[in-house]
């Protein structure tokens, strides 16, 4: 799991140090499972990475968006609003190590997105719909669905 700032052709750590970069070291994650909470980075990155021996690259095919409450940011656990983007995507990797397979896992966020979308509809607080439908929309696994990092 690798969590950090990123585009199409790389994913950065610490200091916004690049990790993985596109046709330069992505036999780092060959015969490996990924998935990546960085912006745009399975767009590129993930499908080349396919291509070079990765079991399976999981993320965002454009930008990763979630809002938060200001004035929760030092307590993000009582953040009702940050939720509804960082559940799902917790939900991926929590199903992954319960032994499911990757498509299980996403299907399992997919399903996360729609039902916090159908959540804040229900509550007739539609401001925040159409960024949780842009980051489901953009989550994509490329690669062997039918296997667990796990096996």
């Amino acid at each position: 799991m690798l969590n950090g700032h990123g585009n199409e052709n790389m994913v950065c750590g610490h200091e916004n140090e690049p990790l993985l970069v596109l046709e330069e070291n992505e036999e780092l994650i060959s015969s490996k499972v990924v998935y990546a909470i960085s912006c745009k980075s399975a767009k590129k990155l993930g499908s080349n990475s396919i291509k070079r021996g990765t079991i399976n690259y999981t993320g965002y095919s454009d930008d990763f968006i979630f809002f938060f409450d200001p004035i929760k940011a030092s307590r993000p656990k009582d953040d009702k609003i940050a939720e509804l983007f960082l559940k799902p995507s917790r939900e991926f990797v929590k199903t992954l190590i319960k032994g499911n397979t990757i498509d299980t896992a996403y299907k399992k966020t997919k399903r996360m997105f729609r039902e916090n979308i159908i959540k804040l509809l229900a509550n007739e607080d539609a401001s925040l719909v159409r960024f949780l439908w842009w980051d489901m929309r953009n989550f994509v696994s490329h690669g062997n669905m039918n296997t667990s990092p796990l096996l």
